[in-house]
């Protein structure tokens, strides 16, 4: 109803958290899904032929309580596997997106709790562009927060991100976070 007649998913099942993209241009599904298997449903690439670009829409996991957690364990794989990806896509018009659960140590965060981190700071080393940064730069803002007991709002965090190929960052003129939905409790 809103115009949004394009729609791909990761079609997740039962209680699993997955991707859905609705858009109004065309868009299609041309390459395989790089997660690992356990991960596929948090990964979701789309090419949109009318603009000329791909998007890789991705969540990855929160933090484990420890460095051999199974979360911890599975987001580096993740990571690895998004790095791999990074790489073979830096010629092309690409962008990264999502809520990625990691960042900057002592940027995105005030302290060094950050589970990737390191894979994160890679991202910039091979070639892309975090945008946010790249049009805000010393800036400082957050998308999501710790809660305290009795729902004091704790430390922020930046957690979810847009990277793009240098080809492609001509063509994005800004980057904001909105957080009407989020301060509205909208889901």
């Amino acid at each position: 109803e809103r115009g949004l007649s394009n729609v791909e998913t990761t079609n997740p099942t039962g209680s699993q958290n997955g991707i859905a993209v609705f858009s109004r241009t065309p868009m299609r599904r041309t390459r395989p899904c790089p997660a690992p298997s356990g991960s596929l449903v948090r990964w979701l690439d789309i090419d949109l032929p009318d603009h000329g670009f791909g998007i890789a829409i991705l969540h990855t996991t929160a933090a484990g309580s420890s460095k051999s957690h199974p979360t911890n364990v599975a987001k580096v794989r993740f990571w690895d596997a998004m790095l791999q990806t990074a790489e073979s896509r830096l010629q092309e018009p690409f962008l990264f997106v999502g809520d990625w659960n990691t960042g900057a140590r002592r940027q995105d965060e005030t302290g060094k709790t950050f589970v990737c981190a390191e894979h994160f700071g890679t991202l910039a080393t091979i070639g892309w562009i975090g945008t946010w940064r790249h049009h805000n730069p010393g800036a400082t803002e957050y998308t999501w927060f710790s809660k305290l007991k009795g729902g004091v709002r704790g430390n922020g965090f930046r957690l979810v991100y847009a990277f793009a190929t240098p080809s492609l960052m001509p063509r994005i003129r800004f980057c904001r976070y909105s957080h009407v939905d989020r301060e509205a409790g909208i889901p």
